[in-house]
């Protein structure tokens, strides 16, 4: 049974999402004393210092971090445990271990993130930790009580009048204690201790359950986003994002479009919103055209500057982009080589923009693309698909209606305008609309901010599938 007399956290809980209740300052850092450095290990790997075996204890003040791995008892059974910082730190069972998978979430204060010695004390009567998220490996089955309200106006429980429904999710913001040592991060590895007892805890199957973890690790930690990036991440392209006019409800997008090989299309994007930030960076990180990994970070303020990172690109020609979502977009070819390690800064300037006004021949019909063009008058002539998704995604097509296509809000620079096979590189510049006219023949000149037309490659043939 769960007593009163108990540091519980019947009050403190609920299944799935958790808010915390009650009163307690606000746990503080402390930097560790020494140094944290691996135990010594033996060639098979294994620890040479004597283990003494964890127990449970919910006072902080009395944990004692044991030698040896991380180990403990979930749910009333032991189990080993391996720890990543993933931005939360992770404990989970470690791969390729016997039985159901489980894990339980951290989620670290900003400055246990900074690759630092760190320490931490929470105690279990203490509101405002870190919130812990626990997985179990199977349901639990939790008891409603019944209350009754004391003379000073507490809660106090009396019973057991039911069970809720199997759960295997659990979050908690206190009743639990915590103490968390790490060490100065070197390369992408994080030296550690730690000791967390979770509250008790009364179940269906279990009277009291008392789970702990305690003991060493050393956490894979996923690079941070204020990290510059290192020589696993090469090739990348990287750089600043200055936005001018945006406004607080817009969002700020980045990305890439390319065809390194006739068998790769590679696109990737992300966004975030411009609000006034609290002092606080803010970024996002998208994997899944992987291997290449895209990382947006804000800055202080909606105007930035923000920064970008594209890395572990298939070498090839990319074009960069960076603008405000549904707004002005300004994109950057790139020749990524294959050690390459690529500065673009870009600024996105709603206030400046300028426009096109496109006469077609009129035999042609259906839609103009634009896309912006590469600053290198030799570069060979842009692949039609490839062509077509920039267009789509920087939401630059446009339908001929009475042989014209009017483009507005482009960032000043050079574009290509393409339709029924026709192609022509212009300059747009702020606050004018250029008119541009297929059926004029005009040639070059250094005042002339029309370009020849260009002949058009030959659309790839899509490969015949094997049977």
């Amino acid at each position: 049974m769960l007593l009163p007399s108990r540091k519980m956290f019947a009050g403190f809980v609920c299944v799935g999402m958790i808010s915390s209740i009650g009163c307690g300052s606000k746990p503080q850092p402390e930097q560790p004393n020494v140094a944290i450095t691996p135990e010594p290990l033996t060639a098979n790997n294994e620890n040479t210092t004597k283990q003494v075996e964890p127990t449970y204890e919910l006072e902080a003040a009395k944990q004692s971090i044991p030698s040896g791995p991380v180990r403990g008892m979930l749910l009333g059974e032991k189990v080993n445990a391996e720890v990543n910082i993933e931005g939360p730190m992770v404990i989970r069972k470690p791969a390729g271990a016997a039985g159901p998978d489980w894990q339980i979430q951290i989620e670290l204060p900003a400055d246990a993130k900074r690759g630092e010695p760190y320490r931490l004390v929470t105690q279990g009567d203490q509101a405002n930790g870190p919130a812990v998220t626990i997985n179990y490996p199977q349901p639990l089955v939790m008891p409603k009580y019944e209350f009754e309200t004391a003379p000073n106006g507490s809660a106090i429980k009396r019973s057991v009048v039911g069970w809720q429904s199997p759960t295997t999710g659990l979050s908690v913001m206190s009743g639990y204690s915590l103490t968390l040592e790490l060490g100065k991060r070197v390369g992408n590895k994080v030296p550690g201790k730690l000791y967390l007892a979770l509250p008790e805890l009364e179940t269906k199957s279990h009277p009291v359950l008392r789970d702990f973890l305690a003991g060493n690790f050393e956490a894979t930690s996923v690079r941070q986003p204020n990290d510059p990036p290192g020589p696993d991440d090469v090739p990348y392209v990287t750089g600043s994002i200055a936005v001018v006019g945006g406004k607080n409800d817009d969002s700020l997008i980045v990305g890439y479009l390319a065809t390194p090989s006739p068998e790769l299309f590679a696109f990737a994007t992300t966004d975030l919103p411009l609000q006034e930030a609290v002092g606080v960076a803010r970024s996002a990180r998208v994997d899944y055209d992987k291997p290449r990994v895209t990382l947006l970070t804000m800055g202080a303020s909606k105007d930035g500057p923000a920064r970008y990172e594209h890395s572990r690109l298939t070498p090839g020609r990319y074009l960069v982009f960076a603008g405000v979502k549904g707004g002005a977009t300004v994109g950057k070819w790139v020749n990524v080589t294959s050690t390459g390690t690529h500065s673009l800064d870009m600024t996105v300037d709603a206030t400046q923009t300028g426009g096109l006004e496109v006469s077609f021949p009129v035999e042609v019909l259906g839609k103009a693309q634009v896309a912006p063009a590469s600053d290198d008058m030799n570069q060979e002539p842009t692949d039609p698909a490839l062509f077509t998704a920039i267009a789509l995604q920087l939401g630059l097509e446009q339908e001929i209606v009475a042989r014209k296509a009017v483009f507005k809000g482009l960032i000043p620079g050079k574009y290509e305008v393409r339709a029924g096979g026709h192609s022509r590189i212009v300059d747009v510049i702020a606050g004018k609309i250029v008119e541009l006219d297929f059926d004029k023949k005009l040639e070059p000149k250094k005042t002339e901010p029309i370009g020849p037309e260009i002949k058009l490659p030959e659309p790839k043939k899509t490969p015949e599938p094997k049977p």
